[in-house]
C-alpha cells in the first residue's frame, strides 16, 4: 500500500512445439505417436493376446493388447509429422513395417494412410489410403512394404487405420512393429 513501481511488461510471446522424433519400434512407449477417435483401441506395450509377443523387443502397437477389439468402431494410430527425403533418378522411398493381424472377416480391416502438410494453407490434407486392406488372419509376423516415392520431399504423417463393421464377431486385430522409411 505504500509504494508503487512500473510493473510487469511482456512482449513476443510464442508457443514452441518440440521437433517431433519419428520412432517406429515403440520401445519408448508412445513417444510422439497419437491415436484418434473417442473409442480408439490402439495401445502400445506388450501384447498378452494376439501374437505371442512383438516382432522385436518388448513393445509394439496393437488394437487392444490384452483381448479382442470391439465391434463397429474405427481408430487411427498416427505418427509424428516427418519430412520425407527427396529422391532423384531411379531412387525410391518406401514405408516398411512388420505386422501381425487377426480380423473376423473382410468387413473388419486395417489400412495404411498418409496425410500431407500444405505449407501455404498451414493445414493437413485428408487421409489418403496407400495400401491394400489388411484383413483375415496372419499367424506370423510379416513385412509390409509400401512405395511412397510420390510423396518424397513432403512433410507427412502416417496413419494405421483400424475399422470394424461386423457386429457378429471379434478378434485380436492388428499389431505393428519396427516401422522404417527406407531409401532404395
Amino acid at each position: 500500500d505504500n509504494g508503487q513501481r512500473t510493473g510487469w511488461y511482456i512482449d513476443d510471446i510464442q508457443i514452441v512445439n518440440k521437433v517431433p522424433v519419428f520412432t517406429g519400434d515403440f520401445e519408448s512407449g508412445w513417444a510422439d505417436w497419437t491415436a484418434d477417435a473417442a473409442n480408439g483401441v490402439w495401445e502400445i506395450g506388450t501384447p498378452t493376446a494376439g501374437p505371442a509377443g512383438c516382432y522385436s523387443g518388448t513393445q509394439c502397437a496393437g488394437t487392444v493388447l490384452n483381448g479382442n477389439y470391439m465391434n463397429v468402431l474405427d481408430s487411427r494410430l498416427i505418427s509424428a509429422p516427418l519430412q520425407l527425403d527427396a529422391v532423384s533418378g531411379s531412387e525410391e522411398l518406401h514405408l516398411r513395417f512388420w505386422h501381425w493381424f487377426d480380423y473376423y472377416n473382410a468387413n473388419d480391416y486395417g489400412i495404411v494412410q498418409i496425410s500431407t502438410f500444405d505449407a501455404n494453407a498451414q493445414t493437413w490434407s485428408d487421409w489418403e489410403d496407400i495400401s491394400a486392406h489388411v484383413t483375415d488372419i496372419a499367424t506370423f509376423w510379416s513385412l509390409m512394404d509400401i512405395d511412397i516415392t510420390s510423396h518424397a520431399g513432403e512433410r507427412v504423417r502416417f496413419g494405421f487405420y483400424h475399422y470394424t463393421y461386423n457386429d457378429n464377431g471379434q478378434r485380436t486385430g492388428w499389431y505393428i512393429d519396427d516401422i522404417q522409411i527406407v531409401n532404395k
